[in-house]
C-alpha cells in the first residue's frame, strides 16, 4: 500500500488543518508590502469569499485552481523558454492545405527554438508536431459536453 492508498486518519487530517490555519494566519497577518505576500494574502482572502458559493461553484474554482498549480510546476523549469500554444482542429486532414501549413509552422518554430504546446489531438495538432520533428508538451483537453455526447 502506497502513501496515496493510505487513508486519512483523523490525527493527520487534523494536523494538516492545523498546518493550514498557521500558513493562512501567517500569510494574513503579515506585514510585507512585497508582491508575493500581496498576491498570497489575495488568494487567502479569495478563497475565504466562496464560503457562499453552491457546491458546483465551489467544485469548478477548486478544480481550476488545482490545474493551474499544477501546470505552474510542469513549466516552471521551462521558464526562459519561449513558448507557443496551438490547439487547432482536430478534423483537418492530412490532404488539406492547413495541414501542410501546420506542417511547415512546425519546422519553424523548431528552427527557432520554441516549445510547441498542442493540444494533443489530430488534425492541426499533429500536424505542427510532425513538423516539429521533436517531442511537443501535449495537453490533453477534456471537453465534457463532447464527452457527454458521446455517452448517450
Amino acid at each position: 500500500m502506497n502513501n496515496q492508498d493510505k487513508p486519512i486518519t483523523d490525527e493527520v487530517a487534523e494536523n494538516k488543518t492545523k498546518q493550514a490555519v498557521q500558513a493562512a494566519q501567517e500569510i494574513l497577518t503579515s506585514d510585507s508590502k512585497d508582491l508575493r505576500s500581496h498576491l498570497n494574502k489575495d488568494i487567502v482572502m479569495n478563497a475565504l469569499s466562496c464560503q457562499n458559493l453552491d457546491i458546483l461553484d465551489l467544485k469548478m474554482i477548486d478544480r481550476v485552481m488545482a490545474e493551474f498549480q499544477h501546470a505552474a510546476h510542469v513549466f516552471k523549469p521551462y521558464r526562459p523558454v519561449r513558448k507557443v500554444s496551438i490547439f487547432g482542429s482536430a478534423r483537418v486532414a492530412e490532404n488539406n492545405p492547413y495541414y501542410e501549413l501546420a506542417v511547415k509552422f512546425g519546422r519553424v518554430m523548431a528552427a527557432k527554438k520554441f516549445m510547441t504546446i498542442t493540444g494533443a489531438a489530430d488534425g492541426i495538432m499533429r500536424a505542427v508536431s510532425k513538423g516539429r520533428g521533436r517531442k511537443t508538451v501535449s495537453a490533453l483537453i477534456f471537453f465534457f459536453h463532447r464527452n457527454r455526447l458521446r455517452l448517450r
